[in-house]
């Protein structure tokens, strides 16, 4: 695939189906993904495969944290916050998208931005 193409492609999948990935996939992706620019050359990534119980149990710590408003605790600073007319455009934006899925986020997402 060339590069335009795949970023004429390129879209977000918000709704996964319970099969699990072949490692070799997964191997092939991370070997590509360390190929990748990062700024600085400071490669801040890191990558943590889990699956079957392990994974079922860390979406449950996972849900939880969230569900008690457990803040991020990132060991790299967030950014600046983003002007408030890019805030508003990605708002509207996340409303329409979910709205078309068949999801109300309007009550949670200016909590989240």
């Amino acid at each position: 695939m060339e590069l335009i193409e795949g970023i004429e492609e390129m879209r977000s999948i918000r709704a996964f189906k319970p099969a699990l990935v072949a490692r070799h996939v997964l191997e092939s992706i991370i070997k590509t993904a360390q190929r990748s620019p990062s700024y600085k050359n400071t490669q801040p990534w890191e990558v943590i495969v889990v699956c079957s119980e392990k994974k079922d149990k860390l979406s449950m710590i996972l849900v939880e944290l969230a569900e008690k408003d457990t803040p991020a605790n990132p060991d790299i600073p967030l950014p600046p916050p983003w002007p408030e007319e890019l805030k508003r455009r990605l708002t509207e934006s996340m409303i329409r998208r979910t709205e078309h899925l068949g999801i109300d986020i309007s009550g949670i997402v200016k909590s989240f931005l």
